[in-house]
C-alpha cells in the first residue's frame, strides 16, 4: 500500500476557508515560515506560550538556542506556558549570571536540577546547548533523577541519549547531531515530544537500615508533561468536515471523531470511547477530510470534558499523517477487473465494505454515496463512476486495515472571464463571483479561458459555493493529428482530450471535436487543464508567396457564376480552392485555364481570393543533364542543361509521385538521381537574387531525407489517422532506438502493434504501404511471431563485441533435465562495426532495456534475436527482445 507517494494537497488553499485558531500564532504568519521544518511542532509550542518568535517577525528556525535560551523555556513550560515569577540569590550560584536578563530562570533549573554549571564555578549563559544537553534538561523536568538515570559523570550524554530515545524526545529529529548546537526548529520539536512524554514518578519505598530511603522510578501510564503542567489532553480522530459540508451547523467550526489519547482516556474516565464527535473552532484546511487529525486543547469551565468544543482552548490542530491516502485523477483509474478493488498505478487496492464516494466536499446529507458489499458489486460501480477521460481528482482514504473506504473527487471546469472587476468576476456558466472570500488568481481579466472549482454545491445553485478560479495554460503549434475525441498531437507532443469532448464557447475560434479534420495542418491554440485539452483556438491559416496549382475550373475572371477557380497546394503542405481575383493578369489567368499539368505560380491573398502573380510552367524542352536533379553536398538545383542554382535556406520543393502531391524544405533532402525524374519532365523553380526559392519536380518516388537511413524497430502503439491534402495516413509509433513517429498510407494487418519492421527514414516522416517492410509480424491472438524472409530469428550463444562474433543456434529444443539446448549445428559470423542494434520488448510492444545481447534463456528456448546479413555476409542488424517472453519468430 505504500508504492504510491503520500500527497496531502488537492490544490486547495487556507485562503478559501473561514475559522479562527484560538490560540496563538500559527508557523505561516511568521516572515521566514518557508525555513521552518516542524511547522507542527512550532505551531503548538507557540500556541502554548513555550515559545516566541523574534521582534522582527522571524522565528528564526536555524538559530542556535543559547543555555540561557533553553533555561527560559524549561521555566515556561513547567508553569503551564505562563512566565513565572522567580527571584533570585544574593550570591549568584553562577559567577557569570549576576546581572544577566535569564539569572532567575537559571537559578530555578540549578535548584531543581534540571541543569548544572560549567565545573569551574561559571554557567555559560550564552554558550550554546546542544542536543544531548536540552534533552537531559527535558529529562529532568519529566522527573528522571540525574544521578539515578546516569546524567552525571563522563558518560552522561550516552546515559541521557539512551533515555531521550526511549521517552521519543527525539523522534523527527533523526538527522540531528545531538552533540551540536540545538536549533530553534529543532527545539519545537523536541518541546513538542516532550509534552507528549509520560511523567516519571518518584515513590517511597522503605527506610533502608542505614536510615536512608529507598526510591521507585517508574513511568506513569496515565500522566503525560502536558497532562500535568498544561492540564491540556490530546483528542486523536478523524477530521470529517466544517459547516460548509454539512458536517458542522456553525460558521467557522470543524467536526472530528475520535478520542481522547489512551493515556489521556484512562486518566479522565478510565475508559477509551472511539466514536465521540468533537465541534471546535478552527481553520483546519479541507485538503485533510478524511483523515487522522491530532487535536491539543484545553478543558474550558464549561462544556464537555471528553472532547474539544467551542468552550476549551484549542492549541492546535495537526494531521497525524497515519491516513493511507492516494491521490490521483479519473483518467489514472484503470480497469481492475474486480468487483472488490479499484486499480490505478498498475496497482491494484482493496475496497473496504462500503466506500463513500463524496463529491466537491459536499458531505451533507443525500449528497454521499455509498457502495456495500450487496451483490458484491461495489468494485465495478466504484469504477464506473470514478473511471474516465478526465483531471477530476480523487483522494481515496483507507481504513486502519490498508482498505479505501472513501473517495473524495473534485471536478474542474472550463470557463471564459465575461467580467472582472475590483470586487467581482463573472464566468461563462456561472455568473457574478465576489473575489473576496474565493481563491482567484492574481491578474485575472476579460476574455481569460480559466478552469474552476466549485465547493460544497453540486453545479445546480453556485450562489454560495466556495470558488478556485485558475488560468488556463496554452500551447500553440501546428495540429499534426487526432484520435476520434480521444486525443490530438500538436508539433511533436499528444494531449489528451478532457472528457472526451472540447469546449466550443471559450474562444471566438474554438472548433467542436467534429471540425478538427478540416483543421489538420494548421497553427492552433490548445487550453489545458491538468495536461488536458479542454479547447481548441483555430488560428488563421498563413499565406505563402508560392504554391503549386494542380487544377483549374476553366471558368472566367470575375464571372458572376462560373468563376475562374484552382486547386492549390500551399508551401505548408496543406491544400486549398480558391476564386482568382479580377486583378490577376489576363495571360496568366489563360495560362490557368488552359494548364493541363501542374504549374508553379507566385500569389498573393487579396481577401478569400488569390492573385496570382507569375506562373512558371514545366519545362519538358530542357531536360537536366547532370546525373544528380539536386545535388545536397552543393545545394544546388540542376533545373536545365548543364547551369545549376544554389537554393535558398527556406526554398520549398512541390513534389509529384504518381496522382500525390508532397511538399518539402529543398535542402532537407538528399541527392535527387536524374533517373528519379518522370520520362520527358523538366523542372519548374522560382529564383530571387539569383537563388531558387521554390521549385517543382515529378519522380518516380518520394525524396529521401539529407540524412537518410534504414531504421528498424517495434510498432509501440497504434494514434489513429491524420489527414494531409486528401491523403489519409495510419499514425504509428514505433521505438527504433529512439521514439519515433511515422504515417503509412494505408491501415495494413502486417502493421499490427507489436510488430517488428524498417523503413528507409524520409524527411516528413510519411510512407506509403511499399515502404514499410515486415521483419517479423506479431499476431496478438496467438500470442507469436512470424518472421519474414530475408531474416533470421536466432537464439543467442554469445557475442563478442571488441572480436566483433556474434554465435547462435537457429533452433532450440527441450533436454531430458528439462531446459532447453541449442541445436546444432551452432553458427559463428562476423559483425560490422557499425551494426545496428535495437532492444524491444516483445511482450509489452514497447522499448527494451539496453542490457547488451545475451545469450538466450535456457528456461523457454526463445529465440531472442533477429539478425540481418549484408551482402558480405556480415550482420549489420541485431534486434534484441529483452523481456524473455516472446519467441521473435517461428
Amino acid at each position: 500500500m505504500n508504492n504510491l507517494k503520500r500527497v496531502l494537497s488537492l490544490g486547495l488553499t487556507g485562503a478559501m476557508l473561514t475559522g479562527m485558531m484560538v490560540m496563538g500564532a500559527s508557523a505561516a504568519k511568521f516572515n521566514d515560515a518557508d525555513k521552518i521544518t516542524h511547522t507542527e511542532a512550532v505551531n503548538t509550542m507557540v500556541a502554548l506560550g513555550v515559545l516566541k518568535g523574534k521582534d522582527t517577525g522571524n522565528y528564526d528556525p536555524q538559530g542556535i538556542v543559547t543555555r540561557a535560551e533553553m533555561a527560559k523555556i524549561i521555566c515556561v513550560a513547567l508553569n503551564g506556558g505562563e512566565d513565572p515569577t522567580l527571584g533570585v540569590k544574593a550570591t549568584p550560584t553562577y559567577k557569570d549570571i549576576k546581572g544577566h536578563w535569564a539569572e532567575s530562570y537559571i537559578e530555578y533549573c540549578t535548584s531543581i536540577g534540571v541543569i548544572a554549571g560549567q565545573g569551574d564555578g561559571t554557567f555559560a549563559p550564552d554558550a550554546t546547548v546542544t542536543g544531548s544537553a536540552a534533552a537531559k534538561m527535558f529529562l529532568v523536568a519529566l522527573g528522571y533523577d540525574s544521578d539515578v538515570f546516569g546524567f552525571t559523570g563522563m558518560d552522561w550524554e550516552i546515559n541521557t541519549n539512551v533515555q531521550a530515545n526511549d521517552a521519543k524526545l527525539y523522534e523527527d529529529l533523526k538527522g540531528m547531531n545531538a552533540s551540536a548546537g540545538l536549533s530553534r526548529d529543532n527545539a519545537a520539536q523536541m518541546a513538542f515530544n516532550a509534552m507528549e512524554a509520560k511523567i516519571m514518578d518518584k515513590t517511597y519505598d522503605k527506610v533502608l537500615s542505614n536510615g536512608e530511603i529507598s526510591y521507585n522510578y517508574n513511568l506513569n501510564e496515565k500522566t503525560t508533561f502536558l497532562n500535568k503542567y498544561f492540564d491540556a489532553y490530546t483528542f486523536i480522530g478523524t477530521y470529517e468536515g466544517n459547516k460548509d459540508t454539512g458536517a458542522a451547523n456553525v460558521d467557522g467550526q470543524i467536526k472530528v471523531v475520535g478520542r481522547l489519547d489512551t493515556v489521556s482516556a484512562e486518566y479522565k474516565d478510565g475508559k477509551i470511547n472511539n466514536n465521540r464527535p468533537a465541534y471546535f473552532p478552527s481553520d483546519l484546511d479541507i485538503s485533510n477530510i478524511g483523515e487522522e487529525v491530532k487535536v491539543i486543547f484545553k478543558d474550558g469551565k464549561s462544556g464537555t470534558t471528553e472532547v474539544p468544543d467551542k468552550n476549551d482552548t484549542i492549541y492546535g490542530v495537526f494531521n497525524t499523517g497515519k491516513t493511507e491516502v492516494y491521490n490521483v485523477t479519473k483518467n489514472d483509474i484503470q480497469d481492475a477487473k474486480s468487483e472488490t478493488q479499484v486499480k490505478f498505478g498498475d496497482t491494484k487496492y482493496d475496497l473496504a465494505s462500503s466506500v463513500k464516494v463524496v463529491t466537491n466536499y459536499i458531505t451533507g446529507e443525500g449528497k454521499s454515496y455509498n457502495y456495500t458489499e450487496k451483490d458484491n458489486k461495489q468494485g465495478s460501480e466504484l469504477q464506473k463512476n470514478l473511471k474516465a477521460q478526465s483531471v477530476d481528482t480523487i483522494k481515496f482514504v483507507c481504513d486502519d486495515n490498508g482498505k479505501i473506504n472513501a473517495a473524495y473527487v473534485v471536478e474542474y471546469k472550463a470557463a471564459k472571464v465575461t467580467s472582472a472587476s475590483s470586487s467581482k468576476i463573472s464566468l461563462t456558466g456561472v455568473g457574478s463571483i465576489d473575489r473576496d472570500g474565493n481563491d482567484i488568481y492574481e491578474g485575472i481579466a476579460k476574455d481569460d479561458v480559466v478552469f474552476y472549482t466549485a465547493f460544497y454545491k453540486d453545479g445546480k445553485d453556485l450562489t454560495d459555493a466556495t470558488f478556485t478560479v485558475s488560468k488556463a495554460e496554452t500551447v500553440k503549434g501546428e495540429l499534426k493529428g487526432y484520435k476520434n475525441s480521444e486525443k490530438v498531437t500538436v508539433d511533436d507532443a499528444t494531449y489528451k482530450i478532457n472528457n472526451e469532448k472540447l469546449a466550443t464557447n471559450l474562444t471566438d475560434d474554438a472548433v467542436a471535436t467534429s471540425e478538427l479534420s478540416g483543421k489538420l495542418n494548421e497553427d492552433v491554440t490548445l487550453y489545458l487543464v491538468g495536461g488536458m485539452v479542454v479547447a481548441i483556438d483555430a488560428a488563421d491559416t498563413t499565406t505563402n508567396s508560392y504554391a503549386l496549382v494542380t487544377g483549374s475550373n476553366k471558368g472566367d475572371l470575375d464571372a458572376d457564376y462560373d468563376a475562374l477557380n484552382v486547386k492549390v497546394r500551399l508551401a505548408d503542405g496543406t491544400t486549398a480552392k480558391y476564386d482568382v481575383h479580377k486583378d490577376t493578369k489576363n495571360e496568366v489567368a489563360t495560362a490557368l485555364k488552359g494548364m493541363s499539368t501542374p504549374v508553379l505560380v507566385k500569389y498573393t491573398m487579396s481577401g478569400d481570393k488569390i492573385k496570382v502573380k507569375e506562373i512558371v510552367a514545366e519545362d519538358t524542352k530542357n531536360l537536366p543533364t547532370l546525373e544528380k536533379v539536386w545535388n545536397k553536398t552543393t545545394k544546388a538545383l540542376n533545373y536545365s542543361g548543364e547551369k545549376t542554382l544554389v537554393a535558398t535556406t527556406d526554398a520549398v520543393l512541390f513534389v509529384k509521385v504518381d496522382t500525390d502531391y508532397y511538399t518539402y524544405n529543398l535542402r532537407s533532402l538528399g541527392n535527387i538521381a536524374k533517373t528519379r525524374l518522370v520520362e520527358k519532365t523538366g523542372v519548374s523553380y522560382f529564383e530571387k537574387d539569383g537563388q531558387v526559392v521554390a521549385a517543382y519536380m515529378q519522380l518516380t518516388g518520394k525524396p529521401g531525407s539529407n540524412t537518410t537511413t534504414t531504421l528498424y524497430g517495434i510498432i509501440t502503439g497504434s494514434n489513429g489517422v491524420r489527414k494531409d491534402d486528401d491523403t489519409t495516413y495510419a499514425s504509428y509509433s514505433v521505438w527504433t532506438g529512439e521514439d519515433t513517429n511515422i504515417l503509412v498510407e494505408e491501415d495494413k494487418a502486417s502493421l499490427a502493434v507489436g510488430s517488428i519492421i524498417t523503413f528507409d527514414q524520409t524527411t516528413d516522416g510519411k510512407y506509403s504501404t511499399g515502404d514499410i517492410k515486415a521483419v517479423s509480424t506479431y499476431d496478438e491472438d496467438a500470442k507469436s511471431y512470424t518472421l519474414a524472409s530475408g531474416y533470421n530469428a536466432v537464439a543467442v550463444d554469445s557475442y563478442n563485441a571488441s572480436k566483433a562474433i556474434l554465435t547462435y543456434f537457429e533452433a532450440t529444443k527441450e533436454n531430458e533435465n528439462k531446459t532447453f539446448v541449442g541445436v546444432d549445428p551452432k553458427a559463428s559470423v562476423t559483425v560490422a562495426d557499425d551494426v545496428t542494434i535495437v532492444y524491444v520488448d516483445a511482450d509489452e510492444q514497447d522499448e527494451g532495456g539496453d542490457n547488451g545481447v545475451d545469450a538466450f534463456d535456457s528456461t523457454t528456448g526463445n529465440l531472442n534475436a533477429i539478425i540481418h546479413l549484408n551482402d558480405d555476409k556480415v550482420v549489420d542488424t541485431i534486434i534484441v527482445e529483452t523481456s524473455g517472453k516472446l519467441s521473435l519468430g517461428k
